[in-house]
């Protein structure tokens, strides 16, 4: 443990003194009303000022959850293409562009690819990046389907999507408080808007977006960021597991805004650790947002909701 992280630890002021355990199961019992407290605004629309964003970029370890209990890790990286699991089960391919379709879908039952390609002069989606308002593209790719089950495979469709960063806005979800990028794309047949029209409200702050609403017709979903941690797999296994140790330390005790500062043995990674928010469900159950700025040549954040489970423990709700 190197001096300033003692230092931090030391200086910690215990804020939840006197609060019993709770068990998990009242946690999932009282999930509604989390969402109740914590539920989504967006404001401030067109009035948040946002600099250009560059393209995010994962790394082998990192992870998201969503409030569906859709959970989504990183296997591994190879070049600009990353390789995803989806709850330890289905597979899925992607570039760093979340506008691009998945590359591939595998799942028990059927494989999807899908590849960008020119048609009619068309350019590559990347080129909406940096983001900023007013940024466009007008893109195709190609699609095809396997019935790992018959063995019978669809013929490849070319589809047209358009996308646009249409402006900013703040957006509160269960991850936190976030300035956001509103994208929307939109499936183009012949000319007209047809199919699914997708949201997405993107951060850079964490590299990803906070929330994405799909619209059919009279039909709309929404997904909820819940969390997004770093794998950090640059770091020894032993100062990765402390970190975690850590990050308990500071939602059991720091206050709203106050750090816990850490430093990796080498010295060229520094992490900012802090809670942002805190609430209690009328059931007693803790819970509070925090951020995690993890500082190396570049520098990427962490940020969620965690709840208090059992003695200390704090956890992602299962919502």
């Amino acid at each position: 443990m190197n001096l300033i992280t003692k230092l931090s630890i030391i200086s910690l002021t215990v804020f939840i003194a006197g609060c019993s355990s709770t068990s998990s199961n009242v946690i999932a019992k009282n999930n509604t009303e989390i969402s109740k407290i914590l539920g989504n605004k967006i404001s401030n629309k067109g009035l948040v000022i946002l600099e250009q964003a560059p393209m995010p970029v994962w790394a082998s370890g990192d992870a998201v959850t969503y409030i569906n209990g859709r959970d989504e890790s990183v296997v591994r990286v190879e070049g600009d293409i990353i390789f995803w699991e989806i709850n330890r089960t289905t597979k899925f391919t992607t570039s760093n562009n979340f506008i691009e379709p998945e590359l591939r879908y595998e799942s028990a039952s059927t494989t999807r690819d899908k590849s960008v390609t020119s048609v009619n002069g068309s350019v590559h989606p990347d080129s909406i990046w940096p983001l900023e308002v007013g940024n466009n593209v007008n893109f195709y790719y190609n699609s095809s389907y396997t019935d790992l089950k018959t063995g019978e495979a669809s013929t490849s469709k070319i589809r047209n999507q358009e996308c646009r960063v249409e402006g900013t806005a703040n957006i509160e979800v269960l991850a936190g408080n976030f300035d956001a990028f509103i994208l929307k794309c939109d499936s183009i047949n012949n000319g007209r808007k047809t199919g699914t029209q997708y949201t997405y409200y993107y951060a850079p702050s964490v590299g990803h977006y906070v929330m994405k609403v799909s619209q059919k017709q009279a039909k709309t979903s929404t997904i909820e960021l819940l969390n997004i941690t770093r794998g950090m797999s640059w770091l020894a296994d032993n100062e990765r597991e402390y970190l975690k140790v850590i990050l308990q330390s500071t939602l059991e005790n720091n206050q709203k805004g106050q750090k816990t500062i850490w430093q990796s043995s080498d010295g060229k990674t520094v992490v900012e650790l802090y809670p942002t928010k805190t609430i209690q469900q009328d059931s007693g159950v803790f819970c509070r947002n925090y951020i995690q700025i993890i500082k190396t040549d570049k520098t990427t954040r962490e940020v969620g909701l965690l709840c208090r489970v059992g003695d200390k423990q704090w956890e992602v709700p299962v919502l």
